[in-house]
Formats: C-alpha cells, structure tokens, sequence
C-alpha cells in the first residue's frame, strides 16, 4: 500500500506516510474531514520546485537511515594541530562492532589498516608528524562490515591546504624557544629551536644599535615603535639559517656596531610572531670575550704541532733487519721533533739514525736490528701551540731456526756421536 494514514486522537494530529516520492507523486493534496453535516479541509501543494526539493530531501534521509544500519561516520573527517605541531585527521563512529574494518587512504592509496580497535569514544583518528607539502592530498577513511559500509572524505589541497599548513606554522612558531647568546670561535650567535621547521614558516631578523634608538627619539615627529628595527643585510660576515631544529643568525667577528636588540620574526603565512635578545651593555660584553677565548682557542688547536700519520702501532721485525720508519707532522709554526726509547730520551748514532726534513717528514732508522732495539717508542712533536706524542712498538724476534741451534751449542753433552 502506497499510502498509510495515522490519527493520534489524543494530540489531533494526523499524518499520512508515502514510502518514496516518485515524480507521480508531485501534485495538490488536499486533507477533508466530516463530522456530520460540517466539513472541513485543507490543501498542500507540492508543484514544481517546492516537490523538487523535498522529494530531494526525503531521498537523502532515506539514505541517511539505510547508511545508519551499518558502521557510519556521525561525525566526518577534520583536523586539528596538536600542541606538539602534528596534524591529526579525526572523525567520530558510531554502530561498529569488533568486526568492522578501518581503512585510511591517501590518494586512493591504502595507508593504514586498523582490525583491533576500541573506540570507547567513538572518536578515529590518524596522526602525521612532522606535516609537510608532500603530505597534501586527498584523504579517506572507510568504515565496513558484513552490515554495510560508510565512508568520509577530506580535501587537503590548494587553498584547504594553505590554511592547514598556516595553522601548523603557527604552532610551530609558538613553539620556538627565547632567543638565547652563544659565542662561537667565528663570531656571535643568536639562536632559537622550534618543535621542528617548514620552509614555509618565514624567518626574517630585524636589528636595532643605539644610534637607531637616538635618531628615533630625538626626531619628535616620528613615533618610536620598541618591536621595529632594520632588516638584517646577510654577508659573508652576517649569516641566517636553519640547522635541524635550531634557527640561528651568525654574526662573525663582531664589533661595536652589532650591539642592540635583535628580533626573530616567523611569519605563519597570516601572522608575525616576534622573539627578541638584547645584545648590549654585559651581555655583549660578555659574549665577546668568550668569542675571542674561542678564537684563540681555535687558532691553537689549528696550528698546535700534531702527527698526521705514518706510524705503525706495533713493528715486529728480525734480528738482523734494517728497520725504516717515516713519520708526517705538522704545525704552525714548524714542530719541533724529538724521540723517545722507553720514555727516555733518544739519540741519533750510528747505529740509530733520527732525521727531520722540510719541515714536516721524520724518519727513524736502524741498520740492523737487534733484541736490544725492542721496547716502547714515542715521537714527540711541539711548538708554542701545543705539543702530541704518537706512541708505537719495536719488538725484535729471532727465528726458530737460530733459538734451536744456539740453543744446541749452548748443550754439547747433548750431541750424537758417529
């Protein structure tokens, strides 16, 4: 039966169902009711686009019911930045059981399956770290079970994607740490880290010396913003960059001009957010000496006397052998070379020849060994910047052969007569 009539006596309210609206089904209808001799009546008309729409209406409840038999979505896909500057897509499902199957999809590519769930919240959800351009696309979770199957669908392209990776920027920048001093053996630098860096959160530095603030205040027709500054004008000498996590500005042999107030701004694609270090008064002061500490450290550690290779760590060799050994060293200014037998001094002889030539080679020889030469060797190399030893063995064996003969000699008694 097409159509069913219901009256509820007690509310007066009448009703008549229509299974599905058919385009037959468009028309004026009109609702008569008789008591007696009075009658009474009144008419709908569903013509036109009034039946167009809600016939569209009613297919898309019926459909929602069907939907709703099986696993379904009662909330569809979003997202949200976590304070850890991840992106988790979400959704909330309703009516699954241990049965029901979820499958992510990116880009019509399965990405994750998830069989053993437990949603007492009903809340599904997959996390991207470290969001970047190669994670936009197109994203899809499927809901399925031997009841039906549901799915919801999220947009993560062109303007979509601009706004979420602006959100991930700017969590990123609120992530980013006060900026802090650190001296290096080159010069200054101003750092600070974030939770992790996209290329597209903009880095730009701002600086601001006491000259700027004098001009500024004097000058009473121009209002003084404390935040402003001068674009920082990157050289050889002024760097800017990223390493890993760490935002820097390098500032390499400073001088009085590089004092004042810097400001690290990262723009998030909408909005600037400012961090700022004043390099003045102590604080530069104090950063500059450690600088030229470093740099004298630096300089001590480049050119100190050192031996860049050419010693063995043991030498076995046989009584009776000529021994040569050649050493590379070098330094700034040239090293002065010496030798060491047992921790003692070594001396060149005729019998042990130590040379030292250009500047940078030693050579130790020794024209035929003996068991006396065995021991523990050191080359020392020294000049005003520091001094190294490179330690190494000699030891001497004599062949089987020799130890069984003379050891024969040594015995006569124990010789065979003819």
């Amino acid at each position: 039966m097409k159509y069913k009539m219901h009256i509820d006596r007690n509310t007066g309210i009448i009703e008549m169902f229509m299974e599905k609206l058919q385009d037959e089904d468009e028309g004026t209808y009109t609702f008569q009711l008789q008591d007696g001799r009075a009658t009474g009546h009144s008419t709908l008309v569903l013509i036109g686009d009034v039946y167009k729409k809600l016939q569209k209406e009613a297919e898309f409840q019926r459909q929602e019911w069907i939907r709703k038999q099986g696993p379904h979505f009662a909330e569809h896909l979003s997202w949200e930045v976590t304070g850890e500057c991840n992106v988790l897509l979400k959704c909330k499902v309703a009516n699954i059981k241990k049965e029901t199957h979820i499958v992510w999809y990116k880009d019509d590519r399965e990405i994750s399956v998830d069989e053993k769930h437990d949603f007492k919240d009903g809340i599904c959800t997959l996390l991207i770290t470290e969001f970047s351009r190669k994670d936009a696309g197109f994203y899809e979770v499927i809901l399925k079970d031997d009841r039906g199957k549901d799915k919801s669908r999220l947009k993560l392209v062109d303007e979509a994607f601009k706004e979420l990776m602006s959100e991930v920027c700017k969590m990123i920048a609120l992530s980013a740490t006060d900026l802090k001093i650190q001296s290096t053996a080159e010069g200054i630098r101003l750092y600070s880290f974030v939770t992790y860096y996209l290329e597209d959160l903009k880095v730009n530095w701002s600086h601001k010396n006491k000259d700027q603030l004098w001009m500024k205040t004097d000058n009473k027709d121009v209002s003084f913003d404390m935040n402003s500054g001068t674009p920082v004008k990157y050289t050889d000498r002024v760097k800017s960059a990223v390493t890993g996590e760490q935002i820097w500005l390098q500032i390499n042999e400073p001088t009085p001009n590089d004092k004042g107030k810097y400001v690290m701004e990262l723009f998030d694609g909408k909005t600037g957010h400012q961090k700022t270090v004043d390099l003045s008064g102590q604080a530069y002061d104090e950063a500059f000496a450690e600088f030229q500490r470093l740099k004298q450290a630096a300089v001590a550690e480049k050119n100190r006397a050192r031996v860049v290779g050419g010693l063995p760590d043991v030498v076995t060799i046989q009584e009776g052998k000529a021994l040569n050994l050649t050493c590379i060293v070098w330094g700034d200014p040239t090293p002065e070379v010496s030798w060491l037998k047992n921790e003692k001094p070594l001396a060149s002889d005729n019998h042990c020849s130590l040379k030292f030539e250009s500047g940078k080679t030693a050579y130790l020889s020794i024209s035929g060994v003996s068991t006396f030469d065995s021991g523990k060797y050191g080359l020392v190399v020294k000049n005003k910047f520091g001094s190294e030893i490179s330690d190494f063995t000699i030891s001497v064996f004599i062949p089987e052969e020799e130890v069984r003969m003379a050891s024969e000699k040594a015995q006569p008694g124990n010789r065979k007569s003819k």
